[in-house]
């Protein structure tokens, strides 16, 4: 069972940076609360100083195998540029966002893609950028939105982007209460 957290985090480095993470810990109950807690909080650091998203997730990597309960925990960070639109963004072990463009067309954001944390170094993440046009939608997610026992992950994510295209895509309360 995994635990979930969420967080957007407004930047002090610049006033039109907008920073937003989400992840799931292995475990349940307080030891996984703490440490989600504890990643959560070194995230929001991370994030005030300005790393790169990859960079950001290499620090979280060697901090996430310092705590306990951290090892294969995934996460995913963007930052996104509010006077350019762009989107840079990474995603350790965790689903790919989704993009909804403000024709409604839903996307995937699948390069950028890297391990879980906390399992060990396997050599340098990757992060990568996206340009925003002004309506366009970004969807973060957890793995309990589309995984299901005896149902492939890919048919689990068509049937997401399949929902994401069908529902409200300009008003994004209304979507998530869609998705």
């Amino acid at each position: 069972e995994f635990h979930e957290f969420a967080e957007r985090l407004r930047s002090a480095v610049r006033e039109d940076l907008l920073a937003v993470t989400v992840g799931d810990v292995v475990g349940r109950g307080l030891s996984a609360a703490a440490c989600m807690g504890q990643l959560r909080s070194a995230i929001g650091v991370l994030a005030l100083g300005g790393s790169e998203p990859a960079d950001l997730l290499d620090q979280i990597d060697r901090f996430a195998e310092r705590v306990e309960g951290g090892e294969a925990a995934t996460v995913a960070f963007a930052a996104l540029d509010l006077e350019t639109g762009q989107l840079r963004h990474a995603c350790a072990g965790h689903p790919p966002p989704l993009l909804i463009t403000p024709e409604g067309k839903a996307e995937f954001l699948l390069e950028g893609r890297s391990w879980p944390v906390g399992i060990g170094h396997h050599g340098r993440r990757s992060d990568a950028t996206t340009r925003l046009r002004p309506g366009s939608t970004v969807v973060f997610y957890t793995d309990g939105l589309v995984e299901r026992r005896r149902i492939s992950l890919d048919e689990r994510l068509g049937v997401l982007a399949d929902a994401a295209q069908a529902g409200p895509v300009h008003d994004p309360e209304l979507l998530t209460d869609h998705l």
